[in-house]
């Protein structure tokens, strides 16, 4: 199925929040492939995903500029060169007493990202942590404490009408210190991948009993529990 790309939207300053983006006519009821930035994306057959609706994680979007529509962040800055489509990225609390210091979220009606967390409700106390959050509002997200954006971008998977959700280079644990794309290192220490794992496996389990919507982890490695000897062989022969 070919897949027809526009430029990005006009909005004459209105601001744009997340659900305006659920179930869309161009993917509501479609599969969606979720492009993290794991090591395995050193060796994913990344020809793979094109043609297909994916959300690219962070700054996914610079390593693979084909691959659309949605670009998706909780950190502006990985998306200041976007050219996705459609960019979400986490905005700041409507009236926060304490904002954060580094200006890494956008204003919540900044006209050129659709905002999630986004809140019309003044500032209180409710953290995005608090178990309560998840699915309470259409624009506010929940997340574990220490989880990955993964799991943010799961949740709008699921509100925005997706019939499937396919996990690509979301790796969520360290099996090698790999020298990624651009030569970006992780520097693994700032990791919490139990809690990435948790998070995740929460929203799987939200994903089934609540949505119906199936969530597969697609890998490139034919073997289990061998992930880092693989990866260095996959590695090895595609830089041949």
């Amino acid at each position: 199925m070919a897949i027809s790309w526009y430029l990005f939207e006009v909005t004459d300053g209105v601001p744009m929040k997340v659900s305006d983006l659920y179930n869309k006519e161009e993917w509501a009821g479609k599969p969606v492939y979720i492009i993290g930035t794991g090591a395995s994306m050193d060796v994913f057959p990344v020809k793979y995903l094109e043609n297909k609706y994916c959300i690219l994680l962070n700054d996914a979007h610079r390593f693979f500029p084909h691959l659309q529509p949605i670009a998706f962040s909780n950190h502006r800055n990985f998306l200041v060169d976007s050219k996705c489509r459609y960019n979400v990225v986490k905005g700041r609390y409507r009236g926060d007493p304490h904002p954060e210091k580094t200006d890494n979220h956008v204003p919540w009606d900044d006209p050129n990202y659709h905002v999630f967390s986004y809140r019309q409700t003044p500032w209180d106390t409710i953290s995005h942590f608090a178990p309560k959050c998840l699915w309470a509002e259409r624009d506010f997200y929940w997340n574990v404490e220490g989880g990955s954006v993964s799991i943010f971008a799961l949740q709008f998977a699921l509100l925005a009408g997706f019939s499937e959700i396919h996990l690509v280079g979301c790796d969520c644990g360290e099996f090698v210190a790999h020298q990624a794309y651009l030569d970006q290192k992780i520097n693994t220490s700032t990791h919490q991948y139990d809690q990435y794992v948790l998070g995740i496996m929460t929203m799987i389990r939200e994903a089934e009993e609540k949505f119906g919507v199936p969530v597969v982890n697609v890998g490139p490695y034919p073997g289990y529990g061998r992930e880092q000897a693989l990866h260095q062989q996959l590695l090895t022969w595609r830089r041949r």
